[in-house]
């Protein structure tokens, strides 16, 4: 453990020369302790010092503990992941539901404060538009969210066993829905920009714009990526078990 063993010595002696009945129980670390050189040495130390012991004991060493105090360790660090990443998940909830509802009331008052001479059936492609707009520019955050909802769930299974079948099935769930909705942002924010292409002599508004979700873009394919390396070191772990 690093300290002296001077003291344990010592009271060797004493428990020795008192008469007790000494029963040494000798833990042998691979590459440190578990030799004979180190077996004989203890030997002539007892016989040097006119030790008397009833027993000894050679324990081999293990990692058992070590192990627990990891995963209690890993668990902390997991639980915290999820409480900051469900926090995450209310506010920027919030914060997005927010400003999508802002953006529609101010660009649907922009809409019928510039166009003022036109009546309401004839403004309603306008509006049915500016709706279908908002909630394509408000799907991609959603989208991102419900992926973070199913990380946390997956910190939860890894909890339990980084490479259980339960986290396993997470990762390619988490793969499949990535790559799923990455299409769907994708192929969705296309389609938009492109009907208000075509419908631009039919849609009343201050101006347009080409919406690309950079960022849930990016996160989304983060996600895929991360899923791939996930089952790329699951195998590799399998493959090496396979030699030990």
């Amino acid at each position: 453990t690093g300290a002296d063993n001077r003291l344990i010595l010592e009271n060797l002696r004493r428990l020795s020369a008192d008469g007790g009945k000494i029963n040494l129980r000798l833990p042998l670390i691979k590459g440190v302790n578990a030799s004979d050189a180190y077996i004989r040495q203890i030997t002539a130390f007892l016989k040097a010092e006119n030790i008397r012991v009833y027993r000894v004991n050679l324990l081999k060493y293990h990692e058992t503990g070590r192990g627990k105090y990891e995963k209690l360790g890993k668990n902390r660090l997991l639980r915290s992941l999820q409480v900051l990443l469900v926090i995450f998940i209310l506010l920027t909830g919030i914060s997005a539901a927010f400003e999508s509802g802002y953006g529609f009331a101010k660009e649907y008052a922009a809409l019928k404060s510039g166009n003022t001479a036109l009546s309401e059936k004839q403004l309603m492609p306008s509006i049915v538009f500016l709706f279908l707009q908002t909630v394509c520019a408000f799907l991609p955050k959603v989208l991102e969210l419900f992926l973070w909802s199913r990380i946390v769930c997956l910190l939860r299974s890894f909890e339990k066993d980084c490479f259980s079948r339960e986290s396993l099935g997470r990762v390619e769930g988490i793969k499949r829905l990535s790559a799923l909705f990455l299409v769907a942002v994708l192929f969705g924010n296309l389609g938009m920009n492109l009907l208000q292409l075509i419908l631009a002599s039919r849609i009343y508004s201050s101006h347009y714009v080409l919406v690309l979700p950079l960022r849930e873009i990016i996160v989304l394919l983060v996600m895929v990526l991360l899923s791939r390396f996930y089952l790329l070191t699951k195998h590799l772990k399998e493959d090496n078990e396979l030699f030990v």
